[in-house]
């Protein structure tokens, strides 16, 4: 897995987490 990938895959991880609580700085 090349490092790119592993960021990817990071940020989309913490993008749904963040989603699924409903944060309220997220737009």
């Amino acid at each position: 897995m090349s490092p790119l990938d592993r960021i990817r895959d990071q940020v989309t991880n913490n993008t749904v987490v963040l989603y699924m609580k409903g944060t309220p700085q997220f737009p």
